[in-house]
């Protein structure tokens, strides 16, 4: 039998990101066009990614570049923009981008779904600069399809998304 009050509440979230982001939308549009000197801006792929509290190492997500799971695509010209819905805090495992990475060639063995980030990052053959990306709600951060990134545990008490 299907649960009506759980199928409501989907369709009432959906609606009200919905209604979030379309108040927001050409804003976000303005400001991307603005960051990567684009004269036109195509939304192409969206998902949300919801890391619960207390999830520690499974909710990780491994070292990648966003292009290699998109082989369709040339890499120049395509960026990704992170949207936060709640405040991201280093404890609550943001985004880490490794500093001019978007520059390297592609490193074989780097896997979103790679969970173990400490073996991944003995790939690295220089000293990296890694950055979190702290940011707090509604904030946005965008970086180019070839920057290794990745995240660690929630370890905060709140859900991140």
């Amino acid at each position: 039998m299907r649960d009506e009050s759980i199928s409501g509440r989907i369709v009432a979230s959906k609606w009200l990101i919905d209604w979030f982001l379309m108040d927001r939308v050409e804003k976000l549009f303005e400001l991307t066009k603005k960051e990567t000197k684009a004269k036109k801006i195509q939304i192409w792929h969206s998902q949300s990614i919801w890391k619960p509290f207390g999830g520690g190492h499974e909710g990780n997500a491994g070292w990648h570049r966003d292009i290699q799971y998109w082989p369709f695509w040339k890499p120049n010209g395509i960026y990704t923009a992170w949207i936060a819905f709640s405040n991201v805090k280093d404890e609550s495992g943001p985004v880490r981008f490794i500093s001019g990475s978007n520059k390297w060639s592609e490193i074989q063995g780097l896997d979103f779904f790679d969970k173990d980030i400490i073996k991944q990052e003995m790939k690295f053959k220089n000293n990296i600069n890694i950055v979190n990306s702290n940011l707090k709600k509604g904030e946005v951060s965008i970086h180019t399809s070839t920057t290794y990134h990745s995240s660690g545990p929630n370890k905060s008490n709140q859900d991140r998304v």
